[in-house]
């Protein structure tokens, strides 16, 4: 038998988690999501990918155009407005850009993640489970960017460990001297009942202090596997 390479010291020791730029965040997917719920990875220049909540393991399928974008107003020029991601890039294993044929979700999707519209410069990814870190700079976005994403992953508390969520908090400092204003817009396509697109609605919600989007369909009974 071989000897294991690193002592208990090793093994054991809590050290700071490596930050990746470049060409190494076209391969992370950090997986968010309650156990045993599915999940939707979070990727290394913050997009959203591998969306598996269909009951079925679903690598490579992306919702079509949803994304978060920021938009900037200033007092006294134009505003801007930026994908709140980084460049978009290619895989190494794979065409990230086309379209992914999901013959098993019975059609095929754009991985639309805000192709053509204005991203962030640079991008930089660190990973601790269950959290993921995302910074962001642009020369155009007077603002230092990070994004927290999370699922409540609790050691021994099992109930709370399985809550279906993935929760994203995105923090914004001022680097300038002027007055901004700054605004997130959340998109999403609602895929419930995918392939079937007849009967989806879309519909607001407010309880307990909550206000929120939520998407269903009136086409299937919610014993559906599809529902």
């Amino acid at each position: 038998m071989n000897k294991i390479p690193y002592s208990k010291e090793d093994l054991f020791e809590l050290r700071a988690q490596p930050s990746y730029k470049g060409r190494f965040l076209d391969e992370i997917a950090f997986p968010l999501g309650g156990i045993g719920t599915g999940s939707v990875s979070l990727g290394g220049w913050g997009q959203l990918r591998d969306w598996e909540i269909m009951n079925r393991p679903a690598k490579g399928f992306v919702v079509p155009r949803s994304f978060f974008t920021l938009k900037i107003r200033f007092v006294d020029k134009p505003p801007v407005t930026k994908v709140l991601q980084g460049p978009v890039e290619d895989s190494y294993s794979g065409d990230g850009h086309s379209i992914v044929p999901l013959a098993f979700l019975g059609g095929e999707f754009w991985n639309d993640l805000g192709h053509g519209l204005p991203h962030f410069r640079k991008v930089s990814f660190r990973g601790h489970f269950p959290i993921a870190t995302v910074s962001m700079e642009d020369p155009d976005v007077p603002l230092r960017v990070t994004l927290e994403a999370f699922n409540p992953f609790i050691p021994l508390n099992d109930k709370d460990s399985s809550i279906p969520v993935a929760i994203f908090f995105y923090h914004f400092e001022n680097t300038s001297e002027e007055k901004i204003a700054a605004t997130i817009f959340g998109n999403l396509t609602n895929i419930i009942g995918h392939p079937e697109a007849e009967g989806r609605i879309n519909e607001v919600k407010e309880a307990h202090g909550v206000k929120g989007l939520y998407l269903t369909t009136s086409k299937l009974e919610a014993e559906s596997s599809s529902y």
